[in-house]
């Protein structure tokens, strides 16, 4: 029942001003707690499509999305078909911060080969674009 409420309101969350988005995201997820980690999967698509629904509304940096997708095993894979889908300043966000982590050499080949999607994807703002390129120019320094 936690999930399905925390999903619930999730698809209907609608930003209103950083302070605000960052506070209500907050209280949202905070309902998550009491689960293990593991048992949060169900809830990751959710915070991704808010994610992608709002691809340039600030939604905290890192955040209350980022700290609880970041907490659940094997949210990357969703976030990859995240980046792939909608672009956006949060999801590409995640996509470097994994990069700056260390990873295997094959993962990230992977996720360099996601970033370099974003810089064509028609869906893609040219902030997000631009984003991408300084992100992916660090990565290659």
């Amino acid at each position: 029942m936690i999930i399905e409420n925390v999903v619930a309101e999730l698809d209907a969350f609608v930003p209103v001003d950083e302070v605000d988005n960052v506070g209500r995201l907050y209280e949202i997820l905070d309902h998550l707690q009491s689960l293990a980690p593991e048992l949060r999967t169900p809830a990751v698509p959710a915070m991704l499509s808010l994610i992608e629904r709002y691809p340039d509304t600030e939604l905290g940096s890192p955040g209350p999305l980022v700290h609880e997708l970041e907490s659940i095993p094997g949210y990357e894979s969703f976030l990859r078909d995240s980046v792939l889908r909608q672009p956006a300043d949060l999801n590409v966000w995640m996509v470097n911060r994994i990069l700056n982590a260390e990873v295997s050499q094959d993962a990230r080949m992977d996720w360099l080969s996601v970033m370099n999607q974003v810089i064509k994807h028609s869906r893609a703002s040219k902030e997000v674009q631009q984003m991408v390129a300084d992100f992916l120019e660090h990565q290659h320094s």
